[in-house]
């Protein structure tokens, strides 16, 4: 499942997804805001992805975006990036469902 699948606001998970038109400020600008909202405990209402992992699916979701911006700013390199989902590693403490 990819980050923004995670989201439960459409404009956000559209915000992020948008490939053609996300710049960088703009991901700034939105991850200022999670940080406000996070800050005010209104990361509920305003539709960011809830629950104890929720920065960590917030900074997935940015490095994708990232990662989009940076493969439409340098067409002759190859970037990518993976989301695997939730894997046994240290991070998770074993607990993952991957391998």
């Amino acid at each position: 499942m990819f980050p923004e699948q995670n989201f439960n606001s459409e404009k956000l998970k559209n915000e992020f997804n948008n490939a053609d038109n996300l710049t960088e400020k703009r991901l700034e600008e939105l991850l200022d805001s999670f940080l406000e909202d996070f800050k005010a405990n209104l990361i509920e209402a305003h539709g960011w992805p809830t629950g104890g992992s929720s920065a960590y699916k917030v900074a997935k979701a940015a490095l994708n975006a990232y990662t989009r911006i940076l493969a439409k700013k340098y067409p002759r390199m190859r970037i990518n990036c993976l989301t695997p989902g939730y894997v046994k590693s240290d991070m998770s403490m074993h607990m993952g469902v991957l391998t």
